[in-house]
């Protein structure tokens, strides 16, 4: 957009004023010092032309909203820059220092949109709901987005918040899909040069190195001679009590001299 107009959008998609307001911003509405906006007027194009002047609708569009840290410079660049003279002067200005009419503003948005690429459909006005989307999603209250958005109902303000809330959950069913995707690449990367890594069924299974130690910590998977052994080992102990004696049922034992008793 033209250095005149530019700032028009940024404002529009951070602090979400609606298009009059924009229009209607002067000098003394912005405090550089504090950081903030004040809107309590708006500019109205009649059907023959004519701009109006007007406070807003109601009285909760009559509001002072802080700006981002970021936007506060580019503001103070933007007055010395392009804004009319005197405290009543216009933020923003037509091309020539005349009043900024609503279908030029409309026309270089439009064009910046296309070179970025964005929807057709996508207004100037869609930037004021980007705005309140991006203050719900950071968390603010019901009645400080009302606030910001000058409402003084709180319906727009719940739309946003549930709009907000359920992109969250979709956004964590995502997270939650990469977690299960990360787990054998975790299980890869804990895997020392020494160890191998193999898949066992749906899981994975970590062999020994040459010390016999588990990588990692994890169990170490027996060889073939290792299990043999050790299912012999187990069955010849399961057979045998405490002292090397053979174990029978509790009906039954053998005593030394080969006698079962009951």
């Amino acid at each position: 957009m033209p250095g005149h107009a530019d700032l028009a959008a940024g404002v529009a998609g951070f602090v979400g004023l609606r298009v009059g307001e924009l229009l209607g911003l002067e000098r003394r509405h912005v405090n550089l010092l504090h950081g903030t906006i004040t809107i309590d007027q708006q500019e109205h194009q009649l059907a023959n032309g004519m701009l109006l002047v007007a406070p807003p609708k109601t009285a909760a569009g009559r509001r002072t909203v802080a700006i981002p840290p970021g936007l506060k410079r580019e503001l103070e660049e933007h007055k010395a820059l392009y804004s009319g003279p005197g405290i009543a002067g216009r933020v923003f200005i037509g091309l020539k220092g005349g009043t900024l009419r609503r279908h030029v503003l409309r026309n270089s948005w439009n064009t910046a949109k296309d070179e970025v690429g964005l929807p057709e459909r996508f207004t100037l006005h869609d930037l004021r709901h980007t705005a309140n989307t991006i203050t719900a999603a950071a968390g603010a209250s019901t009645r400080e987005l009302m606030h910001r958005m000058g409402h003084a109902s709180p319906d727009a303000a719940l739309r946003y918040q549930h709009a907000t809330q359920d992109r969250d959950a979709a956004i964590a069913t995502l997270l939650g899909d990469l977690v299960e995707q990360s787990r054998p690449l975790r299980a890869l990367r804990s895997v020392s040069a020494s160890g191998k890594l193999r898949g066992v069924g749906a899981g994975l299974a970590i062999e020994s190195d040459e010390n016999g130690h588990g990588i990692d910590g994890a169990v170490p998977r027996l060889s073939r001679e290792n299990k043999e052994s050790g299912r012999r080992e187990s069955n010849s102990r399961s057979q045998l009590g405490n002292r090397g004696e053979p174990v029978v049922s509790n009906r039954w034992r053998t005593t030394r001299a080969g006698r079962r008793v009951s």
